[in-house]
């Protein structure tokens, strides 16, 4: 099961605990942020181990906006019904040690990019 495969089947059993949720939207989503907040690290490593500022490529901010939202979608096509509930039977045959470790790993993933881009541009 892939890298971010398994942070999705992680964050829809944590989310389908809840009454209200929608596990497998919430679930994309994060998965989403966590590939958009990787890739803005890796924009961020660029601009401070070289001379090269990444983010002087597009002259506005705003255009960033119809590529993550480029993004979403193509994630929705990705993570359709049936291949969500497939990806969440799969992580179910695993033990209660590897899923709680995913649910660490994802939380990890979606906090130390983070963590990271701050402590970075800080500098």
């Amino acid at each position: 099961m892939s890298y971010y495969n398994s942070i999705y089947a992680s964050s829809y059993r944590f989310y389908a605990k809840f009454k209200g949720e929608t596990p497998w939207s919430t679930s994309i989503i994060l998965v989403t942020v966590c590939q958009i907040e990787l890739f803005f690290l890796l924009l961020t490593i660029i601009k401070k181990s070289t001379e090269f500022n990444p983010f002087l490529i597009l002259p506005n901010k705003f255009y960033f906006l119809p590529i993550f939202s480029l993004w979403f979608f193509l994630m929705f096509k990705y993570y359709n019904k049936e291949r969500a509930l497939r990806i969440v039977d799969e992580f179910e045959q695993n033990n209660m040690v590897h899923k709680k470790l995913w649910g660490i790993l994802t939380l990890i993933s979606f906090l130390l990019p983070l963590v990271l881009i701050f402590i970075l541009l800080k500098r």
